[in-house]
């Protein structure tokens, strides 16, 4: 029975998880330093490095990003790691606890004293039923205002399917005005003159080449208009961001980025709440990356085709 009781306490030891370092960042600071989409085609494809041989005109801006993406994704885990050692037990603090030292004095103890004696570990170590610390102020008034953001982001996710559609719809107004260019392309591939060889014929290359040209500009005038359009949403989706959560980031501050918390549900809210504030950064990241890589490509095109002027 003895061995039982120890054997439980011993496993069960949790970490000093008030003394757990918390992540002080400005994780608002760091929406400026996503950087928009493109001004045009041709900035897109500077973001870019060719990937893969067997098409020349892939491209990737994955390097270009990964500054940002990399801290978002090492803030990310450290929040993460904050918060499960808020929650589970330190199996390395066991040491902690002399299992010898514990039996000893529980060999002179009566089988009532030997479980009110565990049920005082049990305490000691934290396992004891917790009581509820009045919070301070700054605490108090952080708890507030991420109720208030909490409601806000729940309204905003009704509006998602509507926002989606209007993307969605932008998306294939865009592709419908390529396929009209390439509907115009072949119309006027058909008009080139074409030579013969007697046993073949093919159209007239410098006219041909010229033409492919031409496509891939009007292509590419394309995507500058839409990267302006991407552009105003990247910037409108950065001034909502930074109006919502700049007052939780504030308040997340003040209390010291969660040390100032007295009770550890009170402490994981904080760094629940530094998840949200991280969260714009993935959005907006998602939303650059993939504008520069669309017209990354349509560029890539017209310099491939550029190499391949005939002589």
């Amino acid at each position: 029975m003895r061995w039982t009781i120890v054997a439980l306490l011993v496993l069960l030891l949790p970490c000093g998880s008030s003394a757990q370092q918390m992540i002080k960042v400005n994780m608002v600071e760091l929406y400026d330093k996503v950087p928009p989409p493109p001004v045009d085609a041709k900035e897109a494809f500077a973001r870019c490095e060719k990937v893969g041989e067997d098409n020349p005109t892939n491209c990737s801006p994955e390097k270009f990003y990964q500054p940002i993406v990399g801290k978002a994704q090492e803030l990310t885990k450290q929040l993460e790691e904050t918060s499960m050692k808020l929650v589970e037990p330190d199996k390395g603090s066991l040491t902690k606890a002399n299992a010898e030292e514990i039996q000893k004095k529980m060999e002179t103890m009566s089988q009532e004293e030997k479980v009110k004696y565990a049920m005082e570990l049990s305490n000691q170590m934290g396992l004891g039923q917790r009581k509820v610390v009045v919070e301070p102020p700054s605490v108090t008034a952080f708890m507030q205002e991420y109720s208030k953001v909490s409601l806000e982001t729940g309204k905003d996710m009704q509006k998602i399917g509507e926002e989606s559609r209007k993307d969605q719809q932008m998306g294939e107004d865009r592709w419908n005005k390529h396929k009209d260019i390439d509907e115009w392309t072949r119309k006027e591939m058909d008009k080139i003159p074409e030579i013969s060889t007697g046993e073949m014929s093919y159209r007239e290359p410098k006219a041909e080449h010229a033409l492919l040209l031409k496509s891939a500009e009007k292509h590419i005038a394309l995507e500058n208009e839409y990267l302006k359009w991407r552009r105003k949403q990247f910037q409108t989706e950065l001034d909502k961001d930074k109006k919502r959560y700049i007052s939780l980031q504030q308040k997340v501050a003040a209390t010291g980025y969660g040390e100032e918390a007295k009770n550890l549900e009170t402490k994981r809210m904080v760094i629940s709440a530094q998840g949200i504030l991280l969260g714009p950064v993935e959005g907006l990241t998602g939303m650059s990356r993939d504008a520069t890589k669309e017209a990354a490509d349509w560029y890539a095109k017209k310099l491939e085709l550029e190499k391949q002027k005939p002589q």
